[in-house]
C-alpha cells in the first residue's frame, strides 16, 4: 500500500473493493515478534561454575539475574541503594502523622510490554494491577481528548481516534503529508538514515504533519519519552509512536498500580531473584572494574567504612581552598569530584567542608534557604547538614581540611581503607546512563574502545519534577485517575493518587482531601528547585479547577535527571549489548537494542539480551525475547 493511497484511503477519498480492502487490511496489520531461542539443543546450564556481577538493581539487572540465576550461574547483584528497583523504586515518608509510599513517579505498564508483564505475572503483581478505560488529555486552549484502546485493525484503529476527537477532522488529512506516513512506515535503517539528524520538534514542524495531529496527539504523546521534543531525536520519536501506536496489535491500552510499587512489583521480583539463587547485595555500590589481560575480573566495591571523597584524586588546585573562598554561609567550591562540595568559615576561626552527596542514594544536594536539600528524592539537611526530613538516614559527609599559605586544603583520611573486591567471570553494566558512565570514568584507561568512550559521552535527558501533594479538599469524583497535559510551561501529566491507590484512596476517604502528583517530564532549560516547584503547584490548580484554593497539608517533590537522552544525531554511536570487552555487558533503557522498545520494557528485555549474550558464549541456550513488530505497517 503506498503513501497516495494511503492518504486517499484515510481522507474518505475513492473506494475500494471489499475483497481487495480485506486482502490489503490483513496484510499490514502489526504482529507480534519473537527473537528466537539460539543453539536451540544445547544445555542449558554451564558445566563449570561461572559468576555474572550485576552492577544495578532496577529491571534491567533484575531480568537479568533471574534468567541466568535459574540457569545455573552463581549470580551477584549490587545495588548502591538500600532498595531495589531503580527509577520503579519507592521508600516511605513521614507525612499527617503517619507512613507513606512514594516513589519515582506515576507508572503506567501498557499492554504491549511483552517482557515486562511476562515478569510481572510470574511474580504474581497481575492482581493488583487496574485496566485505564481510556487515556486522557487535558490542553490548556482547546477541550479535553479522551483515546480509547482500540483492537481494531489498522487503519479502523486511526479512524475510532478521528471518530472520537473533538479537534482531528478527517479534512486536515486532505492533502500531502508526507510525515504522518514515516511515523506508519517506520523502517529501522531507514528511518535513523532519514530523520536521525534533526529534532522531533522540527520534525512536527516542516516534515509535513496535520497541525491538528501534531498538537493533539503528536507533541503530548511524544513528551513522554521524557525528551524535550527539541532535543530528542525525530528518528527516535518516529520509533517511540511505532512501539506506542502503529507497531503492535494491542492498542493504547495500559493498567496502573492500585497498592504502591514496592509491595506490588519489586518486592515481588525481588523473591523471584532469591528463588533464581540470586545474591542480592543492597546498599553496596561499585565504584570501578579491575582489568587484567583485557577482561574484567573483579569488581571493586566501595567499603562501607571507605571515607566519603579520596580527594588525592582531585587536581592540586581543586584540594585548595582559599580564604576569600570562605564565608558564615556555605559556598560551592569549584571541583570536578563528581558531587558539589561545600565549604564555609568555621565559629573558631578555620573552616569546614561537606560533600553534597546524599546518604540516601548518592544523590547531589543543592544549598537551600535553610540548609541543604536533595531534588531526588526530596531529603532536607540543616545548615550543619545533619538530616531534617527523609529518607537520608546519615547526616551529610564531612571533609578533613588543614591549614595552608592562604587558605585551606582538602586532606585525604588518615588511614584508607581497601575497597573490597569481588572475582567475576562475566560482568553486567546495569545501573542507568548515569552512573554506568561515573563507573566507566573511574575505572580509567583499561576501557578506552569505542564501546566504552560511548557509554563515557552519554548524558542524561532534560530534568524531571515530580511533586505529591496532600490536599484539603477532594478532586471531582468523575475525574480520571491519570491525565496527559499539554500547554503549559511545567506540567506534563497529572495523576490523582486518591483515586486509585491504597492508601491514599483511604485517606482522602477519611479526611475529605486528595492527593494528586504532577510531572514534568523534561525540564528545559533548568530551572531551580523552588521555581519550578511554585510553577507546577499554581498549574495544578488551574488544570484541576476544584483544588484552586485547596490548602496544601504536605508535600513531597522530587527534581531528577536519570532518565536517557536520545539526541539528534545519537543512534549510531549508541552503545549496545556487547562491550568491547569480550566479558563486558551493557542492559538498560539506554542501550541500543536489535529490536523497538522503551523505557520499562527496553530495561527489561535488554536483560533478557544481555544474560543471552552470556548464554550463548558459554555454548547455551538462549531464551526468546517477544517484541512489536519491527516495521510500521506502511513499510
Amino acid at each position: 500500500m503506498d503513501r497516495r493511497r494511503f492518504l486517499k484511503w484515510s481522507a474518505g477519498v475513492g473506494a475500494i473493493g471489499a475483497a481487495a480492502a480485506g486482502v490489503g487490511v490483513a496484510a499490514v496489520q502489526p504482529k507480534k515478534q519473537v527473537v528466537p531461542a539460539l543453539n536451540p539443543g544445547a544445555p542449558e546450564r554451564p558445566r563449570e561454575g561461572r559468576r555474572v556481577g550485576v552492577i544495578g538493581g532496577g529491571l534491567a539487572g533484575l531480568s537479568a539475574a533471574i534468567q541466568l540465576g535459574r540457569r545455573g550461574f552463581e549470580v551477584h547483584l549490587f545495588e548502591a541503594a538500600q532498595h531495589l528497583g531503580g527509577k520503579i523504586g519507592g521508600w516511605e515518608v513521614e507525612a499527617l502523622g503517619r507512613r507513606f509510599p512514594v516513589e519515582h513517579g506515576f507508572h503506567g505498564f501498557f499492554n504491549q510490554y511483552y517482557n515486562l508483564w511476562s515478569l510481572l505475572r510470574e511474580a504474581g503483581a497481575e492482581p493488583d494491577l487496574a485496566t485505564v478505560p481510556s487515556y486522557p488529555l487535558l490542553f490548556a486552549d482547546r477541550p479535553p481528548e479522551y483515546f480509547v484502546p482500540s483492537k481494531a485493525p489498522f487503519p479502523f484503529n486511526l479512524f475510532g481516534v478521528l471518530a472520537n476527537s473533538s479537534s482531528i477532522h478527517l479534512g486536515d488529512f486532505v492533502g500531502e503529508y508526507p510525515g504522518l506516513y514515516e511515523l506508519m512506515a517506520y523502517d529501522e535503517a531507514k528511518t535513523f538514515a532519514a530523520r536521525d539528524s534533526i529534532s522531533f520538534a522540527e520534525y512536527l514542524r516542516t516534515a509535513g504533519v496535520p497541525k491538528s495531529m501534531a498538537e493533539v496527539v503528536l507533541a503530548p504523546f511524544g513528551s513522554a519519552s521524557m525528551n524535550h521534543l527539541e532535543r530528542f531525536s525525530a528518528a527516535e520519536g518516529i520509533r517511540f509512536f511505532h512501539v506506542y501506536f502503529f507497531g503492535n496489535p494491542e492498542g493504547l491500552g495500559f493498567r496502573i498500580l492500585t497498592r504502591d510499587v514496592m509491595h506490588a512489583v519489586v518486592d515481588r521480583i525481588q523473591a523471584l531473584a532469591e528463588g533464581a539463587g540470586v545474591h542480592l547485595h543492597r546498599g553496596r555500590p561499585v565504584r570501578r572494574l579491575a582489568l587484567e589481560a583485557g577482561r574484567v575480573r573483579h569488581l571493586v566495591l566501595e567499603a562501607p567504612d571507605a571515607p566519603p571523597l579520596d580527594v588525592r584524586a582531585l587536581p592540586s588546585e581543586e584540594r585548595f581552598v582559599p580564604l576569600e573562598a570562605l564565608g558564615a554561609g556555605w559556598r560551592a567550591h569549584p571541583s570536578r569530584a563528581g558531587h558539589p562540595i561545600y565549604v564555609r568559615r568555621a565559629a573558631d576561626g578555620g573552616a569546614e567542608a561537606l560533600l553534597g552527596r546524599c546518604t540516601h542514594m548518592g544523590c547531589p544536594v543543592q544549598l537551600a534557604s535553610d540548609g541543604f536539600l536533595c531534588p531526588c528524592h526530596g531529603g532536607a539537611y540543616d545548615a550543619d547538614g545533619q538530616v531534617l526530613r527523609g529518607p537520608p538516614p546519615l547526616p551529610l559527609p564531612r571533609l578533613d581540611l588543614a591549614p595552608t599559605a592562604g587558605g585551606f586544603e582538602l586532606q585525604p583520611p588518615a588511614v584508607r581503607v581497601e575497597d573490597p573486591k569481588v572475582p567475576v567471570d562475566y560482568a553486567i553494566l546495569a545501573c542507568d546512563s548515569v552512573r554506568s558512565r561515573e563507573l566507566l570514568e573511574r575505572t580509567g584507561d583499561a576501557l578506552d574502545g569505542a564501546w566504552s568512550r560511548a557509554v563515557r559521552s552519554l548524558v542524561p535527558a532534560d530534568p524531571y519534577a515530580i511533586l505529591r501533594l496532600w490536599l484539603d479538599k477532594p478532586a471531582r469524583p468523575d475525574r480520571s485517575p491519570f491525565y496527559s497535559v499539554h500547554g503549559y510551561r511545567y506540567t506534563d501529566s497529572v495523576a490523582i493518587y486518591s483515586a486509585f491507590q491504597a492508601p491514599y484512596v483511604e485517606w482522602a476517604r477519611a479526611s475529605g482531601g486528595s492527593v494528586v502528583e504532577v510531572h514534568a517530564y523534561a525540564i528545559a532549560p533548568p530551572e531551580p528547585y523552588e521555581v519550578v516547584r511554585a510553577g507546577l503547584v499554581e498549574e495544578l490548580r488551574a488544570i484541576l479547577p476544584e483544588l484552586a484554593d485547596a490548602k496544601i497539608l504536605h508535600e513531597e517533590m522530587q527534581l531528577q535527571d536519570n532518565f536517557t537522552s536520545f539526541p539528534p544525531g545519537g543512534h549510531a554511536a549508541r552503545p549496545g549489548t556487547r562491550s568491547d570487552v569480550p566479558n563486558l555487558f551493557a542492559a538498560g533503557d539506554w542501550v541500543r537494542l536489535p529490536i523497538p522498545a522503551f523505557l520499562m520494557e527496553a530495561a527489561v528485555a535488554s536483560g533478557k539480551f544481555a544474560a543471552n549474550a552470556i548464554q550463548e558464549d558459554e555454548g547455551l541456550r538462549t531464551e526468546p525475547i517477544p517484541y512489536v513488530d519491527p516495521k510500521g505497517p506502511l513499510a
